[in-house]
């Protein structure tokens, strides 16, 4: 068996475990955040009492979904080095998801060969940031016109 390759998938494998783990964790919170909701109003509910208080509802946590999250080209875009290089979908996978974020590697391929504006896929599944007339890599003005459309 080829050595490389088991190591490549175990640390693949192991960075997707991360990943799954802290959206359990995330979710297992809001899971939390709604019983809470649920509890107050039930309890709210079945006091029966016609008060002016038993009409107003409780305190109750928030329950808004946390900001949504960048799209997946950007936290590619983000996750090369400053002084630009070259890096593969695993590379850009572990830094993504070590940062929180839950991609797996084709979602981020598949993102990044959309962007050809941006990424630039060189031999051996390498990419690197394409370099704008102005010299600066992943260019802030394709950012801007094309955040909409993704």
């Amino acid at each position: 068996m080829d050595t490389v390759l088991l190591r490549q998938a175990l640390d693949e494998t192991s960075a997707e475990l991360r990943a799954t783990a802290l959206e359990f964790e995330r979710l297992q919170a809001k899971k939390e955040r709604l019983e809470a909701v649920v509890a107050s109003v039930t309890a709210l509910l079945n006091s029966g009492t016609d008060t002016p208080a038993a009409k107003t509802l409780p305190v109750v946590p928030q329950i808004h979904a946390a900001a949504e999250p960048k799209p997946t080209w950007m936290m590619a875009r983000d996750a090369f080095p400053q002084n630009g290089g070259t890096m593969t979908v695993p590379e850009i996978s572990r830094i993504i998801n070590a940062n929180g974020a839950v991609r797996n590697p084709d979602a981020i391929r598949i993102a990044m060969r959309r962007r050809p504006d941006i990424f630039e896929a060189q031999n051996g599944g390498v990419f690197a940031l394409k370099t704008t007339m102005n010299g600066r890599e992943g260019s802030e003005g394709a950012q801007k016109t094309t955040e909409a459309i993704f």
